[in-house]
């Protein structure tokens, strides 16, 4: 990883926030509730996000 995507809090915030609804939707799965699916969806869109935000930090 390069120092720029280390350093930017934008970045963390939205590596934080998919894990921790990535997190939320695991716990949700096991105890049967059917609103886990949106929270998986929302931390794999936030996932993405950090990607591209990511990408745009180092110049790919």
């Amino acid at each position: 990883m390069n120092w720029a995507v280390l350093k930017d809090a934008k970045w963390w915030s939205l590596t934080a926030t998919s894990l921790l609804l990535g997190v939320i939707g695991i716990v949700l799965a096991v105890y049967n509730n059917s609103y886990w699916a949106y929270f998986v969806i929302i931390s794999a869109i936030f996932t993405l996000l950090g990607s591209n935000r990511g990408d745009q930090l180092t110049g790919l």
